[in-house]
């Protein structure tokens, strides 16, 4: 049985976009779909409909619904780090880096561009997917590193106490930003207690520099 094919709605056509374009173009229509569901809901139909383009476009650009999903988190994670490194090269002040760098990453939740969230449907979507668990496995280690590592320099330049271990405060620090996804996946059910959480966490790192809470 012939496979079928999505079609293009009129009026979509445009300028005749070079392989690159159009792979970037699938992957934010491909953002858009999946922010506004889950990977599970999303189909391989709905992002060739986003992008204005047919099913075997899509398949010329991205080898499936997994691959493409991954090529997501990729695009993501890159604007997500290039966001923090220059935040981070912009601030001298290394006792605000993680907080300049938090603030960053929950005003990315509102962005269809979200690491966070697309990150949260994979852990619950994708958990048991062979094609894309290495890659969420992969992901998920490449966050801890980055964090991980700030938060050693941080440490190194007084910006956090030395008797914090980095490794383990970057878990936590993710887990905030997956609690914030959540609460936004759940109709808000968080976003109440929000602000209460991340004054707790300011106020123990103050606290562990012997400064003010």
């Amino acid at each position: 049985m012939a496979k079928a094919t999505t079609k293009v709605p009129s009026g979509r056509r445009g300028p005749r976009m070079t392989g690159e374009e159009r792979r970037a173009s699938i992957l934010e229509s491909a953002m858009r779909v999946f922010a506004k569901g889950s990977y599970a809901s999303a189909t391989t139909s709905a992002i060739a409909r986003e992008a204005g383009i047919t099913e075997p476009v899509l398949y010329h650009h991205f080898k499936g619904k997994a691959d493409l999903y991954s090529a997501c988190l990729d695009a993501t994670w890159d604007d997500l780090r290039g966001r923090w490194d220059a935040i981070i090269e912009a601030e001298p002040d290394a006792t605000r880096w993680l907080g300049r760098v938090a603030e960053a990453g929950f005003a990315a939740l509102d962005d269809e561009r979200d690491a966070a969230r697309l990150w949260l449907h994979a852990i619950t979507d994708l958990a048991e997917d062979p094609k894309a668990r290495p890659r969420v496995i992969a992901f998920t280690t490449d966050l801890h590193e980055y964090v991980a590592d700030l938060l050693t320099r941080a440490q190194a330049a007084g910006g956090i106490g030395a008797d914090l271990d980095p490794r383990a405060e970057a878990w936590i620090f993710l887990s905030i930003g997956i609690l914030r996804a959540l609460s936004r996946r759940l109709d808000g059910v968080a976003d109440a207690d929000f602000p209460s959480v991340i004054a707790a966490r300011q106020s123990w790192y103050a606290q562990t520099m012997g400064a003010r809470a």
